[in-house]
């Protein structure tokens, strides 16, 4: 019996330093692991601070830029304001001097316009001789609505002399 203890005893040796052997090798495996992973968290935050310098990088070219920009635009601005202050000056003298010759201008005008019955006297001598608007057409080369739009403007023209 005493030799079944002995193998028994043996075999429980050898299955403890298997036992003992196999931690070992994990603890190793886990120490490599744990050096990768390190590795790896050290890259993406070196990766991380690069991709934030250059973001950072772009953010302050886009603020000078819009620096730039918002000063061109204010400095345009005055320009435009001084401009409309300048044309305003101006529009107030040409009212001054327009208001003094707005009465001469519209009797030159007025003279300077012909009654439509002056300026199409054939069309309307063949109106008045009862011819249509057809034959007026043909013989003027005047187009036939175009003939038809001068008959009742002349119409119209007659009554607005008439009421004045």
């Amino acid at each position: 019996m005493i030799y079944y203890i002995l193998i028994f005893i043996g075999i429980t040796m050898i299955v403890i330093a298997k036992l003992f052997m196999k931690d070992q090798s994990n603890h190793l495996t886990n120490s490599v692991l744990l050096d990768e992973v390190k590795q790896t968290v050290e890259d993406f935050s070196t990766e991380l601070d690069e991709e934030n310098n250059k973001i950072m990088d772009r953010i302050i070219a886009m603020s000078t830029s819009t620096q730039d920009q918002y000063s061109q635009l204010t400095k345009r601005v005055e320009q435009l304001e001084i401009q409309i202050i300048n044309l305003e000056k101006n529009r107030l003298k040409v009212k001054q001097v327009s208001h003094e010759n707005m009465e001469n201008d519209t009797l030159k005008e007025n003279e300077d316009v012909l009654k439509i019955n002056e300026r199409y006297n054939e069309l309307m001598k063949l109106h008045q001789d009862g011819k249509s608007v057809q034959y007026i057409s043909n013989k003027t080369g005047i187009n036939k609505g175009e003939v038809q739009l001068i008959i009742n403007l002349a119409k119209q023209e007659g009554k607005s002399r008439a009421e004045a």
